[in-house]
């Protein structure tokens, strides 16, 4: 492996509180990283903060936010994967592509119906964050961001976009998930960090206990 992304000293202070505290750590190719924490925590304001690091550069930190619609600008599905062509500079039909390879079965079916007819925002929830996860992937990013991907989701649908973010684990991105949920992607995690205090800590989860040691600080 090798080293993908680097945050140093990552702080965010928002109406005079400290939020994020002097946070440092690196990912290399391939990790998956999950951080955990209640809500509150500041778990979207380290996800973002992570994306202003690398901001410009899509290629080295792609987010997909808690709403994904919000990354949406057009009026159907097929002309909002041709534009994520033209803004990642790929060729015509490659964000297509990425969401078909890495759609479920019973997703690919409903949204290639819907392909020319619907908004992109007509999909259901679980299957815009597919989408955004595609176009972002357009962009073929070291390191891909998700913001509680599966808040607002029923267990079928979390499973379904458990088997996406699985084949994004396959294709070798570095994936760091804020989820407070973690149970959800613990076999997809090979480092889990809790957010508390403005730190993270290292955690392994065994039933109800919880065993931290400090990050790089």
């Amino acid at each position: 492996m090798s080293l993908v992304a680097s945050f140093d000293a990552v702080s965010v202070t928002k109406e005079g509180s400290r939020i994020l505290s002097d946070i440092s750590w690196d990912i290399d190719s391939s990790e998956r990283w999950v951080i955990v924490g209640p809500n509150g925590a500041g778990k979207t304001t380290l996800l973002e903060a992570c994306a202003d690091q690398y901001l410009g550069h899509p290629q080295k930190f792609a987010l997909v936010p808690t709403e994904p619609a919000e990354m949406f600008v057009k009026d159907s599905l097929a002309e909002e994967l041709a534009y994520a062509d033209t803004v990642a500079g790929a060729p015509p039909g490659l964000t297509r592509e990425t969401l078909e390879s890495i759609l479920s079965g019973s997703w690919r079916d409903k949204i290639w119906a819907q392909m020319s007819s619907a908004h992109p925002r007509d999909l259901s929830r679980g299957q815009q964050t597919a989408v955004a996860i595609a176009i972002q992937l357009s962009h073929k990013p070291q390191v891909l961001g998700l913001d509680e991907p599966t808040r607002g989701l029923d267990e079928a649908a979390i499973l379904s976009l458990r088997e996406v973010i699985g084949c994004v684990k396959e294709t070798g991105v570095a994936l760091l998930i804020a989820t407070h949920q973690p149970t959800h992607f613990a076999e997809l995690s090979n480092h889990v960090y809790e957010l508390s205090g403005g730190k993270i800590h290292k955690t392994v989860v065994l039933s109800l206990i919880h065993i931290s040691e400090p990050t790089r600080q």
